[in-house]
């Protein structure tokens, strides 16, 4: 039996863009991405567990797009647990703006968004943004998908910085990316860098799983 922290009877909110959404409206409710793998892992471990499934994700949006959108379709949901994804169009959308600056503005983008949900304390589940790409090896990147995974370390250090802040648990996909691609080419996970394909979602569903299970068990946010 696994060690999963979410309990019958809790509602589980998904929040990001389009690697969260996956369809969702054309295959509702949760999509055929890595939430519905997820979610299909917990109803098989534990099917006499009645939890509540919300997948908010919106194909394209950046970080300020899902500020704009945060009370209406994240916590009007009045989740119990918050899992959020975003990051990646900041970083490819914006490569020709200064990299601190966005750097700065997506932190204070997402440190609003988690401020504005601390009354509803849910637990937080923060997950990395990722580049289905690698650097060196066999299947190196080219120049610009590598300046692509060199701003990114910088995105993932500021989730990790937030995480640690508010007792969110810290889902680190570019990593569980990264040991597949060291023995497989990224074609095998996705067709382009930023969208997986159904084995990409896989492992994403896994990795916030075993996160999940392995991991302490992420605080109420504060007040």
């Amino acid at each position: 039996m696994s060690r999963l922290p979410i309990r019958g009877g809790e509602r589980v909110v998904f929040a990001g863009d389009s690697i969260t959404d996956a369809d969702r409206l054309a295959f509702p409710p949760l999509g055929q991405g890595f939430v519905q793998r997820f979610v299909d892992l917990v109803r098989h471990q534990h099917p006499e567990r009645e939890i509540h499934w919300v997948n908010r994700g919106v194909g394209g949006d950046i970080t300020s797009d899902l500020r704009l959108r945060w009370e209406r379709d994240v916590l009007a949901e009045r989740p119990d647990w918050l899992v959020v994804m975003i990051g990646i169009n900041d970083c490819v959308g914006m490569l020709g703006y200064p990299r601190q600056e966005q750097l700065d503005r997506y932190r204070d983008e997402l440190s609003a968004m988690l401020d504005r949900a601390r009354a509803l304390r849910p637990r937080l589940v923060l997950m990395d943004p990722f580049y289905v790409a690698t650097p060196s090896g066999p299947w190196a990147a080219n120049p610009a998908q590598i300046e692509v995974l060199r701003r990114l370390v910088g995105y993932q250090r500021v989730l990790a910085e937030l995480a640690g802040q508010r007792g969110a648990l810290h889902v680190r996909t570019q990593h569980a990316f990264a040991r597949q691609l060291a023995f497989r080419p990224p074609s095998e996970l996705a067709p382009e860098p930023v969208h997986p394909n159904p084995s990409g979602h896989h492992l994403i569903a896994l990795e916030l799983h075993r996160a999940l299970c392995a991991g302490p068990r992420p605080r109420r946010a504060r007040l």
